[in-house]
């Protein structure tokens, strides 16, 4: 609800040659990107609202999928840790890799399992 009017509203008065680095802002306290702070605080309606816009306006979405934070925990790592396997899914139909490994020689599945 709320959440997501705000920050589409946001990024509708940003839009163009903000809008890519609004996706890209990091986190001042090493998160990662907006997408994993949706994620860390589980809001699935910002994830969400994140995840589609990043086809639009990322030419490598890719990249910015599987960017994680000052530990490397990729967005996907970041939602098996929380548990959410909604999250887990659609980042999995984004195309996310879910070989990669932290900063700890963690992958998701690992993470996941420790959940």
């Amino acid at each position: 609800g709320g959440d997501v009017t705000a920050i589409s509203k946001f990024i509708g008065l940003q839009e163009g040659r903000y809008a890519k680095e609004l996706l890209k802002l990091p986190d001042p306290e090493g998160r990662g990107s907006a997408l994993c702070l949706s994620i860390v605080h589980n809001k699935d309606n910002v994830f969400e609202f994140f995840l589609a816009k990043v086809p639009e306006h990322l030419e490598q979405p890719d990249r910015y999928l599987n960017n994680g934070d000052t530990e490397k925990k990729t967005p996907l790592m970041l939602a098996a840790i929380a548990g959410n396997a909604l999250m887990v899914e659609k980042l999995l139909e984004a195309g996310v890799l879910p070989h990669l490994q932290s900063q700890a020689r963690m992958k998701a599945s690992h993470y996941a399992e420790q959940a």
